[in-house]
């Protein structure tokens, strides 16, 4: 077809019915308008130029479609992306830019009127249950399937909130921290991490696991159990209300400061201290030790016969402290009085203990009853010895007297 024409009339214009009606058209620009039917294409379409415009009906493609150039704008009924196939992808999207740099977006959303009661994306899968949608607002609810973040997440504003499921994060890594909390204002006075929670009970504020193992828990009530590794706290620790138990293991404060007076030392307490088995000290003990003695706490009481050959076999000694050699247990300079309890569990034995490390230690105050019971009976020896001298006395002052 050919005409001199340039404008104003049709090369092709397609009508059917009894008043006839425009189905197809092609203008003198080349311009084709299809008004019914949709468009169906096999083998591919290129467009180019001006790209593909389709105002209304849509358009369905078998075989591909290429628009290059100022490519393809939908003004109404919008477009969508049937697929049949299970290897490929339905849609994608890509760049090929060889030069320069690509600054724009593989995939741009914006509606220029509207800016409220529509979402940017919605997913979904078979049913038509959503999975995944954007608000204008740009609010992303994952419906199902919880979030997986490779590469790390920013977040700003006004923050993350899960709503439904929790969150989880799990890292390969063997280099950084799992999870790492910073707060870059200076003026900054809330908490880096608070935890909330409508339940008052039957629930852990923390669980800390290794391997499955707990570690480390913090009920609801606030009560802390550290399973293994014990406590090592630097700075101080105040504790109020109901105090502090330890149920098994070691409380160890790991200091040499020496106590000078009662408010001083690594370990100050300010009231009482009651303690319900041995009690161990490698230094120096100051102060009033009273020991238990009420009769209602005692049987099988017997006395002492006799503790002057006890006393006899003892051997006093003064010694020093071996210091240098055994700095662990603290021990004071000068040279002291005493007995080796060595010596004296030969003839004292209940009296002598050895702890867990072999050395052995003396209840000198068990010494004290044989030392009253040996002057008792010294007593009793000298009284008896007075008396025959008494009476020698008188013999010898009668002779006197008789001679006389």
């Amino acid at each position: 077809m050919a005409t001199t024409d340039t404008a104003g009339f049709f090369f092709i214009d397609a009508k059917v019915g009894s008043t006839p009606t425009s189905v197809f058209k092609v203008d003198a620009t080349g311009a084709t308008t299809i008004a019914a039917g949709g468009l169906t294409v096999g083998g591919g379409v290129t467009v180019s130029n001006t790209g593909l415009m389709v105002s209304a009906g849509g358009a369905s493609i078998t075989g591909g479609i290429t628009a290059v150039d100022t490519g393809v704008t939908v003004t109404t009924g919008g477009a969508r992306v049937y697929d049949t196939g299970t290897t490929a992808d339905t849609l994608t999207v890509k760049n090929t830019a060889t030069t320069g740099i690509f600054s724009g977006a593989l995939l741009s959303l914006d509606t220029s009127t509207l800016t409220t009661g529509f979402s940017l994306i919605s997913a979904s899968v078979a049913g038509g249950s959503p999975k995944f949608s954007v608000e204008a607002s740009g609010l992303t609810t994952i419906a199902a399937g919880g979030l997986s973040v490779a590469g790390g997440v920013t977040i700003t504003n006004t923050g993350l909130t899960v709503t439904t499921g929790g969150a989880s994060i799990t890292d390969t890594g063997t280099t950084t921290s799992t999870l790492t909390l910073t707060n870059s204002n200076n003026v900054f006075d809330k908490a880096l991490l608070s935890m909330d929670s409508t339940a008052t009970s039957g629930f852990s504020l923390i669980s800390a696991k290794v391997g499955g193992t707990p570690q480390f828990t913090v009920t609801a009530g606030g009560a802390t159990t550290i399973y293994s590794g014990g406590l090592s706290i630097k700075g101080g620790v105040t504790v109020v209300d109901t105090g502090i138990t330890v149920s098994a293991g070691d409380v160890l404060i790991s200091s040499n400061t020496q106590s000078g007076a009662a408010n001083s030392g690594a370990l100050v307490v300010t009231g009482g201290v009651g303690v319900g088995r041995d009690l161990r000290c490698a230094g120096t003990i100051y102060g009033t030790v009273n020991s238990s003695s009420d009769r209602r706490l005692k049987t099988a009481i017997r006395d002492v016969e006799s503790s002057q050959e006890i006393i006899r076999q003892l051997r006093p000694v003064t010694y020093k402290w071996r210091r240098d050699e055994i700095p662990a247990r603290n021990f004071p300079a000068g040279e002291y009085p005493g007995f080796l309890a060595d010596e004296v569990e030969r003839i004292l034995p209940d009296l002598v203990q050895e702890d867990g490390d072999g050395w052995k230690s003396l209840n000198y105050v068990g010494i004290i009853p044989h030392l009253v019971r040996a002057v008792q009976e010294m007593q009793g020896q000298l009284e008896t010895s007075q008396s025959q001298m008494a009476r020698m006395q008188q013999q010898i002052d009668a002779m006197l007297a008789a001679r006389a």
